[in-house]
């Protein structure tokens, strides 16, 4: 086939998948639940196709300054233990955009081999398992890492009827995690990540030391309830077999 012609192939196979995952979007506002995880799979899928694209017109870009990471990223043992300081850095626009990442790349003449972005606890549709943009980060040829804030209030009691009030649920936090609480949630994330394959470094509860920062921290819980919290929530991650996910101890 000539390139001309190959060519043609590729943007029109884009324009349809984009206008079809356009239009699941518009129903999805009418309806939201059935279609979530199929909008976020087709979303994954037209990142992939994106950055497939970019590389066909563009050349390899990006991921092509990374390939000495390459070996890193291909095995979670080599990541606990690397032979060198992996620097990276967060931008407020994720995980809408990856330009402020890259704008700063470029003011400082460098490519980071880790790229940052956080995610809260709850019921709403961007505090589920990222799944679009950590594949997007993955396919630029860094590793993402994800700061994740247990914000407990941010589940719905008509969705959750077992769990207390808003208003109490901040006091002895991390005990209602540890007694399963929170397992419907922390299983789907677990599921979602195993699903990745991928290795990424989890920063669960980060700043947990700093008193009245944040509401898992000293003032409502003691240390002893911070680790068995933690705890729980490595054993359900390794019971779904998220053995790519590296866990960052962040005070």
């Amino acid at each position: 086939m000539k390139r001309s012609h190959r060519l043609t192939v590729v943007v029109v196979s884009l324009t349809g998948v984009v206008l079809f995952f356009l239009l699941l979007t518009g129903l999805s506002r009418k309806g939201e639940g059935p279609l979530a995880r199929v909008l976020e799979d087709i979303g994954v899928f037209v990142s992939n196709v994106e950055n497939t694209v970019t590389g066909y017109f563009r050349g390899p870009g990006r991921s092509s300054r990374l390939l000495w990471l390459e070996p890193l990223r291909q095995s979670v043992d080599s990541l606990r233990h690397p032979p060198q300081i992996l620097l990276g850095a967060y931008d407020s626009g994720l995980p809408s955009s990856l330009d402020g990442v890259a704008k700063l790349e470029s003011s400082l003449n460098t490519t980071f081999p880790l790229v940052h972005i956080y995610s809260a606890w709850g019921d709403r549709p961007e505090q589920q398992f990222p799944a679009r943009v950590l594949n997007a980060i993955w396919n630029l040829g860094s590793i993402p890492v994800l700061t994740w804030e247990p914000w407990l209030t941010d589940f719905e009691n008509v969705n959750h009827p077992h769990l207390p009030l808003r208003t109490e649920r901040d006091r002895g936090g991390f005990g209602a995690i540890t007694r399963g609480d929170y397992d419907f949630y922390i299983d789907a994330w677990a599921s979602e990540a195993a699903a990745f394959k991928h290795p990424m470094f989890l920063r669960f509860a980060h700043e947990m030391n700093d008193p009245y920062r944040y509401p898992w921290g000293p003032h409502n819980n003691s240390v002893v309830d911070f680790l068995e919290a933690w705890r729980h929530v490595y054993q359900r991650f390794q019971q779904a077999g998220a053995r790519n996910v590296l866990w960052v101890w962040s005070p």
